[in-house]
């Protein structure tokens, strides 16, 4: 072989690993045989990268199975979710065979019943439905096994979706009727919203309108009362689609333009799309063929900025069937072919209906009879699939027959025009073999590609072979570390209490001794005197520091239960036990909604904030003011704590969190310099953030996030 031959494949070859090396991460950090990092959005890419520096950060199954289920949960993308899902399920399988306490084996035969619900989902998606139906019935089995309520209330209306998409309604609706029951008996108010919507869209698709208005009411009234906005827009959108059938057209658009407030509220992109394009069905249907213009193009704008292929489709052959209206034929024809090829590529019959059918509409107004016959065939082929081929064919040739026959004779030219029917016909089924044609050369190509393919993988798997072999080592070593860590971290905190413990016990002997000294000697005067007051002092200072700090390693490190708190409660529960001597006017935002977290954590935060706030506040008595502020955020809770007080200079404002660090040094006032340490740790564990924005002499706001 020629030099340049062997030079023009090394460069080659690096060039490709190169490339490899960009788009894919490697398996031992993403968990998974390769993932395409380019192909990913940015949102999924932030989410991954995350969700992993978590999982490897995790020292039990527990916390790996919960971290990677976020990414289950929250990615959107089918190439990135259904890989990490069955992660999941093939950890969990693994685990099972091990022996394990009763609390961690419901934990994990739970994990494994979410990843059999996901994996039903793709089958049913994928069209496979016994598989599908297999799945949920081996996943609601093991729910019912460890009492897994809200599961099976879930798994119940998946089920019932496939039957639904069946025709099966009765058996539909008894599964949803299940779901809703379990959820009302265990107070889920969210499951029970989310059970009345599948309900009412059974009745909707039967038509009885007033039934499925009845349930979207009550999940939309539920879904308002939960302040779950992406709940709320569903069921808008949902309220809308009945008046738009029933011809309501305000109504309609009265509850579209609500939902389409809140989506663009939540830059649901996706939820924009679908709204709009309903919205424009409605001026299209008012006449308003330029607001429908308008929204249609809107739609399928964002819908390729996401592309959502079936949006596009769908936006197409509406743009199309406008341009049709008002006599622009060519651009019509452009955006229904457009239409028409995605509809195909995604094989969605619907889709491939309705551009077929407004294609032959165009191919009639242009008189190019030929197409018209292809199109008005493959429009009467995905419109009714019960008759057979022949039937559709006769169907289409009578009615075709018919037109020519009369055109003909209107024209005198009957032989003529009957010679073009038969040329026509004849034309779409040789159009049909090309297309077969076409189809298998396309295939072939493929072949070739994944053979091509195959051979450059070939290539690697000498360097993927020897990369194995280290990553395998660097797993070791990464075990060992973590099992140190994890002696280190027991150690330090038997280190914690029993130096606690040691502390505190001289401590009190120093101040036992300091009161039996000046019982001895009632007449100390002086600086002796004040040299035993401060002694006294000195060891209460020392003591209040050592708990200060035994607190702050405590802080978050124990497992806390975690449940639905009243924060007004709560709150009003802190105030009365605030020293508030000073008469300092405390102010609440009503209306706060209760948070899922630990009660006692809560207290902890609001207790230092507050007792900051009213400790250090300058004014004179009654002056002082102190409020507590809430504003909701997506997927948080937010929380203001601001006072009148002295504020914070800015240079010490970055370290006020920091263990022992103090913002002020007024005469009279002590502190450990360490509630501000533990509010940041308790937060921050809780998957939230807290800052601090001040000036001095205009007082300080602390801000701090809370998952909802």
């Amino acid at each position: 072989m020629p030099k340049q031959y062997i030079i023009f494949i090394i460069l080659w070859l690096g060039t490709c690993i190169a490339s490899y090396g960009q788009s894919y991460a490697p398996m031992d950090h993403y968990l998974l045989d390769s993932l395409d990092l380019q192909a990913l959005s940015k949102k999924d890419r932030s989410l991954i990268d995350s969700v992993l520096t978590i999982y490897h950060e995790s020292h039990t199954d527990t916390s790996r199975i919960n971290a990677i289920s976020i990414i289950v949960e929250e990615s959107w993308d089918d190439n990135v979710w259904p890989r990490y899902n069955q992660w999941v399920h093939d950890f969990v399988m693994e685990k099972l065979g091990e022996d394990a306490d009763s609390v961690t084996l419901r934990h994990l035969k739970k994990s494994y019943a979410a990843a059999l619900n996901n994996i039903g989902y793709l089958n049913n998606s994928r069209g496979n439905i016994d598989e599908a139906l297999a799945n949920y019935e081996k996943t609601l089995e093991i729910q019912h096994e460890i009492d897994d309520q809200q599961g099976m209330a879930g798994t119940l209306i998946n089920t019932g979706y496939i039957f639904l998409n069946q025709g099966m309604i009765e058996k539909a609706l008894e599964y949803y009727y299940r779901s809703l029951k379990i959820q009302e008996n265990t107070q889920d108010e969210w499951g029970i919203a989310t059970a009345l919507n599948g309900i009412g869209y059974i009745f909707y698709k039967q038509g009885e309108t007033e039934k499925a208005f009845e349930n979207y009411s009550r999940s939309l009234e539920i879904r308002k009362k939960l302040d779950d906005e992406y709940g709320v827009a569903t069921c808008l959108n949902n309220i809308g689609l009945i008046f738009k059938d029933r011809g309501e057209w305000t109504r309609a658009l009265e509850y579209y333009q609500k939902c389409l407030g809140i989506q663009e509220k939540l830059a649901d992109q996706s939820g924009i799309a679908t709204t709009m394009g309903n919205i424009a069905l409605v001026y299209k249907s008012l006449g308003d063929l330029e607001k429908a213009f308008g929204y249609y193009s809107e739609s399928l704008a964002i819908s390729e900025e996401i592309n959502d292929k079936l949006k596009i489709s769908y936006c197409l052959n509406s743009l199309a069937g406008i341009l049709l209206s008002q006599g622009y034929l060519e651009s019509a024809r452009v955006y229904a072919l457009k239409s028409l090829k995605l509809a195909n590529e995604l094989n969605y019959p619907v889709y491939i209906r309705d551009a077929a059918e407004t294609l032959s509409s165009i191919a009639k107004k242009q008189t190019n009879w030929q197409q018209a016959l292809f199109y008005h065939e493959l429009h009467i082929q995905m419109r009714d699939s019960i008759f057979s081929e022949e039937t559709i064919t006769a169907a289409i040739r009578q009615e075709y027959k018919y037109k020519y026959e009369k055109r003909a004779f209107a024209d005198s030219i009957s032989n003529l025009e009957l010679q073009k029917m038969k040329e026509a016909q004849l034309a779409a089924s040789e159009a049909e073999k090309d297309r077969l044609h076409l189809l298998s050369i396309k295939q072939r190509q493929q072949s070739y590609f994944l053979i091509i393919s195959l051979s450059v993988v070939l290539l690697f798997i000498g360097i993927v072979y020897s990369r194995l072999k280290v990553i395998k080592t660097q797993k070791r070593i990464i075990e060992r570390q973590k099992e140190e860590l994890e002696d280190m971290n027991r150690e330090l905190k038997q280190f914690a209490n029993v130096t606690s413990h040691d502390l505190k016990t001289p401590l009190r002997g120093i101040a036992n001794l300091v009161t039996m000294i000046e019982k001895d000697y009632p007449d100390l005067e002086g600086d002796l005197e004040r040299y035993f007051q401060l002694m006294r002092e000195r060891a209460v200072k020392m003591h209040e520091l050592i708990n200060g700090i035994l607190a702050y390693s405590k802080a978050g490190r124990q497992k806390m239960m975690k449940g639905r708190v009243n924060l007004d409660k709560l709150l009003k529960t802190v105030i009365d036990q605030l020293n508030n001597e000073k008469g300092v006017k405390i102010k609440v935002t009503p209306g706060i909604p209760d948070v899922v977290g630990n009660k006692t954590q809560l207290e902890q935060v609001f207790s230092n904030l507050l007792g900051n706030a009213i400790k250090y506040n300058h004014r004179d008595t009654g002056e002082g003011k102190v409020e507590v502020g809430y504003s909701s955020r997506v997927g948080f809770h937010e929380f203001t704590v601001s006072d009148n007080g002295p504020g914070i200079r800015k240079n010490m404002q970055s370290a006020v969190f920091d263990l022992f660090k103090k913002s002020h040094q007024r005469e009279g006032l002590d502190s450990t310099g360490i509630g501000l340490s533990i509010v940041q740790k308790l937060v921050t564990q809780n998957g939230g953030k807290i800052t601090l924005s001040s000036d001095l002499g205009q007082g300080a706001t602390f801000r701090f996030t809370w998952p909802k």
